[in-house]
């Protein structure tokens, strides 16, 4: 995608905001992603590996088997015990005091004492600021995270906010316990939520976690589930920003070619960058970029970097308030 191309999306991007479009966030793990954190589903399973008390050496046929697969073995060797190793996975390397520590140094970037590239969870901040700044625009969040990281950002964000601030609800089962629906933003937990340390884990009955291959299936196999009702509902009739993820899961991109037969004015926009921190150009990105386009994604890739990317979000759109036009 050429420069111009990339300026006139997100100038197009802009306009829907301006002009008061109902929006959807719809948010993979690259969210999270920090200097020197390692949130990786192949970290993750060496996480798990290491649980199982099985040297490397013995691994064998298993260290050659897909992720999805080997997840559901792992899962069998450790029954019980699997989702409570997910957790401190997740919340040893980011919790309320990394992200408090990581939102000092966000502020302080602010004002020129911090690169871009030195902030941890910079894009978290991001995202938590566009929500909150534009929470007129913004109906609801999808999120294929485990996490409450984003939950977490979006308070510290209003830190010297003292009322009037938006609370997030996380919703991981389809119902939504919501007694005051006054400033709240519910974040729907697609793939299941496990929370910090100190609250207590949702009924397994009610919190289905997909992970796995056998996990998967088990979603897949009930067309009916409140998690491809939501999909389907918000990819069909809402502008929807999908950043934070490869677009690799066909579960994904099953509920956006579905969605297409009944979406009418309403844009998908797939937010991605090169990775590079070039101005390098390779056909095979242009392939893919049309390709996406072809199934009705809005692409959005900035040349340069995922920093650069948030950084434009931030200034163009989260930073940068007009009068609606309603």
């Amino acid at each position: 995608m050429t420069d111009y191309l990339y300026n006139y999306q997100f100038e197009c991007l802009e306009k829907d905001f301006n002009t008061g479009h109902p929006m959807i966030l719809y948010l993979g793990a690259g969210v999270n992603a920090a200097p020197n954190v390692d949130m990786k589903w192949a970290a993750l399973l060496k996480h798990l590996k290491k649980a199982t008390g099985i040297a490397y050496d013995e691994m064998g046929v298993l260290n050659n088997l897909q992720n999805d697969i080997l997840t559901s073995v792992l899962k069998h060797r450790l029954g019980a015990s699997y989702i409570p190793i997910i957790q401190d996975f997740l919340y040893s390397q980011c919790n309320r005091d990394v992200l408090a520590d990581a939102y000092k140094k966000y502020e302080l970037f602010k004002s020129g004492e911090y690169r871009l590239w030195e902030v941890p969870f910079y894009s978290l901040f991001v995202l938590a600021e566009l929500i909150v700044k534009r929470r007129k625009n913004i109906e609801a969040i999808v999120t294929q995270n485990y996490d409450n990281f984003l939950s977490e950002a979006i308070d510290l964000v209003q830190s010297k906010e003292s009322e009037n601030k938006l609370r997030a609800i996380e919703v991981f089962d389809g119902m939504e316990r919501l007694h005051d629906c006054s400033n709240t933003i519910r974040i729907y937990h697609i793939h299941g939520y496990i929370p910090p340390l100190h609250e207590v884990m949702p009924n397994p009955d009610d919190n289905h976690i997909v992970l796995s291959q056998d996990e998967t299936f088990d979603m897949q196999r009930n067309v009916y589930t409140w998690q491809t009702t939501v999909q389907l509902h918000f990819f069909a009739h809402y502008t929807c920003l999908i950043m934070g993820l490869s677009l690799t899961d066909m579960s994904t991109l099953r509920m956006i070619s579905f969605s297409n037969q009944d979406r009418k004015n309403e844009k998908l926009y797939y937010l991605t960058a090169s990775g590079n921190g070039k101005h390098v150009k390779y056909e095979g990105d242009a392939l893919l970029s049309s390709y996406y386009e072809h199934i009705g994604l809005n692409v959005i890739k900035n040349p340069l970097s995922y920093y650069s990317l948030y950084k434009d979000l931030y200034d163009k759109i989260a930073n940068k308030q007009k009068n609606i036009i309603l």
